[in-house]
């Protein structure tokens, strides 16, 4: 039963009442309605049922037949029939009037002022609106429903019959509008609110950063979605809980002190500047993190917002560039003790040479004499060999500082083909069988002679790890916009902790024969001509040997131009 009904059957007083009587009568069943009403205003949540209400009353204490709520809609500019009593069936909810002053309604809402009708067939400056006019209606009284910056609409009664209304008529009215604007204003607020929630509850979700809201007694009042993927926990098991519970047990009774000097002296910082922090989840396990805090001041007490970041990836990130900064700080050192070796190197092979030379002349001379026995005769040669292998230490050490002249295209093929040439003899003696794969004849635009003392470092190196014979395969094949060039051989292959360091000066694998700077300098005349040189070795089953493989831009070829 609707609260209203309690006033149907008193309306009508018995013939001869005292007018002063009908009125008092009347005030009071007003002041009566209006305490109903407030205390709905107050218990109700439903706005709608408040509205229903509200018309519902008015139309039975002022007996009218008609009543509506104008609720002002400002995208369109129009009323909206929110509630009422009386109307058609099926206006309520999608009837609008038009907010103009010609109108009762629309006059009271841009003026905020009373209007009341008599009669609408008398003088007036107000014509009816379309929804009076379908009702035949004669008069009525219209005010205000008060907002915070325009009113939220109109309240009016009507009458079907000449009616005019009295100054309690007009405040009843206004006391209901002013319940109704107290009860919407509330529920903009509660909205206001709970959007509000909404939105620092979506903030704090999608907060890439564990969240946690302390108070000064170290309780975890609320966490975020990021604070149960950091520490493991579901958010109802860390609710109420100290914050301790998510730090290390060794920094705990560190951590209270700090805390209680945080509360003392709030204000936003860095926790534990300075210091490696470190989280603790549930399993248990630690990692390292930063923390931010941040107090913030609610009607009830203080607290504290807690950013909590995972830092262990920064963390190996960190410690990877520190790595691998002193690796090359390590290797510029050690570039920098090659190249003042190299400097020294090629200077000392420039200021032996010429006594090499003098040197192979006169050994050249004693292997003429006819009178030397076979004895000192095969030691002359003996000499002989060694000043020859000194000569070619002195020119393979000058070859990356000697001036390289001017490059030249030339078949790839060609420079393999003239780079094999010296070694037929060789090849036959230590029963090594050679196959070519040539795939192709593109030029390569190179220095030929320092690439073809690569070439020759790389065929001989070949032959010295094939001492029982085997195969020195050949191939040059293009490989999109570069040619590269295959020496591979089935000897014994090179260990693994050599092969790391294969190219570094120094490094061999022939023992007290070798220097190991014939693969450093191969790699510098490459790396010249813009090229790279690569290894791969194996030295155990039936595919032991290895293959160097020198890779070299293809080219360009020239452009034909047309002529007209």
């Amino acid at each position: 039963m609707s609260r209203s009904s309690r006033f149907q059957g008193n309306v009508r007083r018995p013939p001869g009442a005292p007018e002063a009587e009908r009125v008092m009568d009347g005030t009071a069943k007003q002041q009566s309605a209006l305490a109903e009403l407030s205390q709905l205003a107050l218990q109700s949540d439903e706005l709608a049922e408040l509205l229903e209400e509200s018309v519902a009353l008015v139309t039975q204490i002022l007996q009218v037949r008609y009543s509506e709520v104008l609720e002002y809609l400002p995208k369109e500019n129009v009323f909206l029939l929110r509630a009422g009593l009386g109307w058609k069936p099926g206006s309520v909810g999608s009837v609008t009037i038009p907010v103009a002053r010609e109108f009762q309604a629309g006059y009271t809402f841009l003026t905020q002022k009373r209007v009341s009708v008599d009669d609408y067939s008398q003088d007036t400056p107000f014509n009816p609106s379309p929804l009076i006019e379908a009702h035949k209606i004669r008069g009525g009284i219209t005010v205000h429903i008060p907002g915070t910056e325009k009113p939220f609409g109109v309240l009016g009664v009507y009458s079907s019959a000449s009616r005019s209304f009295n100054a309690d008529d007009v405040n009843f009215l206004r006391s209901v509008a002013n319940i109704i604007a107290v009860a919407i204003q509330r529920k903009l607020d509660e909205e206001s609110v709970r959007r509000s929630e909404l939105y620092f509850r979506g903030l704090l979700e999608s907060a890439p950063d564990g969240l946690a809201i302390v108070d000064s007694q170290g309780r975890i009042l609320l966490v975020n979605k990021e604070s149960e993927h950091l520490f493991g926990y579901d958010r109802a098991e860390l609710i109420g809980q100290k914050i301790e519970v998510l730090v290390p047990e060794r920094y705990r009774k560190f951590h209270l002190a700090h805390r209680a000097e945080f509360f003392a002296d709030p204000k936003s910082r860095p926790m534990g500047m300075g210091l490696e922090l470190f989280g603790r989840r549930k399993d248990g396990t630690e990692f390292p993190v930063e923390i931010s805090l941040s107090p913030m001041k609610t009607p009830d007490a203080m607290v504290v917002t807690a950013a909590i970041r995972d830092v262990s990836e920064r963390k190996k990130a960190e410690a990877q560039i520190k790595k691998l900064n002193a690796q090359l700080e390590e290797a510029l050192r050690r570039s920098e003790r090659l190249a003042a070796t190299g400097r020294l190197s090629a200077s000392l092979a420039h200021e032996i040479n010429n006594p090499l030379s003098a040197l192979g002349d006169i050994l050249f001379v004693l292997a003429s004499r006819d009178e030397l026995d076979e004895e000192f005769h095969n030691l002359v040669q003996s000499a002989q060999k060694e000043v020859e292998r000194l000569t070619v230490i002195a020119r393979e050490t000058l070859a990356p500082h000697r001036t390289s002249g001017e490059r030249v295209k030339i078949k790839a093929t060609e420079l393999v083909e003239a780079s094999l040439e010296s070694f037929h003899r060789r090849l036959d003696q230590a029963k090594i069988k050679v196959e070519r794969g040539y795939h192709t004849d593109a030029q390569i635009d190179v220095f030929p002679s320092e690439l073809r003392q690569v070439f020759t470092n790389l065929i001989s190196n070949a032959i010295d790890a094939m001492p029982q014979g085997g195969t020195l395969k050949l191939g040059v094949v293009q490989d999109g916009p570069d040619v590269k060039l295959l020496f591979s051989d089935d000897g014994m292959g090179i260990k693994p902790e050599t092969l790391q360091g294969i190219f570094e000066p120094f490094v061999t694998t022939k023992g007290e024969k070798g220097l190991g700077i014939g693969l450093w300098i191969s790699r510098t005349l490459v790396e010249k001509m813009g090229g790279t040189i690569q290894v791969t070795s194996s030295t155990e089953g039936e595919g032991h040997g290895s293959q160097f493989t020198v890779r070299l831009p293809v080219a360009e070829q020239p452009r034909m131009r047309l002529v007209s």
